[in-house]
């Protein structure tokens, strides 16, 4: 009946790029359930898993808290390129399986990012009762370089959302290639079923920067939702390419999606500049109840239960040093 607490900091040592991963999934599978992770981010890049080639990762019952004082770059997840990702110029008979991440009836508060790709690499990501409230966003994409030639068209990020309650200081999807020209990312499929989405006001629930056409880019994503609702009052999607100086906005009807935006869609409101991600409680992941011509039922969003773990912040109210060698 007890529920182990692992403590983490992103201390690297003497020597080592400045840079942290908690845990390394390489080409295995990492499981764990019913525990309590509590990170405080101390170096200037920090994840508290990384993953690469064909890992995998299952969290069940999980709370993870992530600290950062400093307000450093981090996340909970990030898939790391595989040497060149030449990967992703390869047939299907030649590929390894995809990476994985499948996480069900856990709580997730923090200060970063909550998945960082940096891989071409095909990935999926299924989230089954989930509450996840992040100072960045749910997915931030920077893609990598691919020397030659082009992504094969199979390979995709899959997101696959199911009783998600999110809170997103910097909104859905960020993706950013920069500058150069033959950088590159894996087309973003997402589904979304019985799930609440609440955007800090004014930031767009979709962003993509790149030197790509604006018509490419805008076929790089595919939204499908059911049941879902969006508290969005900035652009539902913006696109820019830098070099042109071109820039499109775009609404929920280029998503195929209709009408899905409740504005004051939780119990009770977010003072986004006050917020203390790590400190949430239950009561502020709870829908307001559902009016007349809502898009939503009354299992929309996470559904708390004997499963789901305990909202305590713990250790997380005062971010400490630990005394690490």
């Amino acid at each position: 009946g007890l529920r182990p607490v692992i403590e983490l900091q992103s201390a690297p040592g003497p020597g080592q790029p400045d840079s942290a991963q908690m845990f390394q999934i390489v080409g295995g599978l990492l499981r764990l359930q019913n525990v309590e992770l509590h990170v405080t981010v101390r170096s200037a890049r920090c994840a508290l898993f990384s993953l690469s080639q064909s890992a995998e990762l299952k969290l069940e019952g999980v709370s993870i808290v992530v600290s950062n004082p400093d307000g450093r770059q981090a996340a909970v997840a990030e898939f790391l390129a595989a040497g060149t990702d030449m990967q992703a110029m390869m047939p299907d008979s030649m590929r390894r399986e995809q990476v994985a991440l499948d996480w069900s009836d856990c709580l997730i508060r923090g200060e970063c990012d909550l998945l960082l790709l940096e891989s071409l690499e095909p990935a999926t990501v299924r989230l089954e009762n989930v509450a996840a409230a992040v100072r960045g966003a749910f997915a931030r994409v920077r893609g990598n370089i691919v020397p030659e030639g082009r992504i094969s068209d199979d390979r995709k990020l899959s997101l696959q959302l199911r009783h998600l309650t999110a809170l997103l200081d910097d909104g859905l999807i960020r993706v950013d290639t920069g500058f150069e020209f033959n950088r590159e990312f894996v087309p973003i499929v997402v589904e979304c079923d019985d799930s609440a989405i609440v955007v800090r006001p004014k930031e767009p629930l979709v962003e993509m920067i790149g030197n790509q056409e604006i018509s490419v880019l805008q076929q790089r994503l595919r939204m499908r939702s059911s049941w879902s609702v969006f508290d969005v009052s900035g652009p539902v999607w913006e696109i820019t390419q830098p070099l042109e100086g071109k820039r499109e906005v775009l609404d929920f009807s280029a998503l195929n999606m209709g009408n899905l935006i409740e504005n004051d869609l939780l119990e009770q409101p977010v003072h986004w500049d006050e917020i203390r991600f790590p400190l949430l409680t239950e009561a502020d992941f709870r829908l307001r109840t559902a009016a007349g011509q809502s898009n939503r039922n009354s299992s929309t969003g996470v559904q708390f239960g004997d499963r789901f773990p305990p909202a305590d912040p713990l250790a997380a109210s005062a971010p400490r040093d630990l005394d690490l060698p």
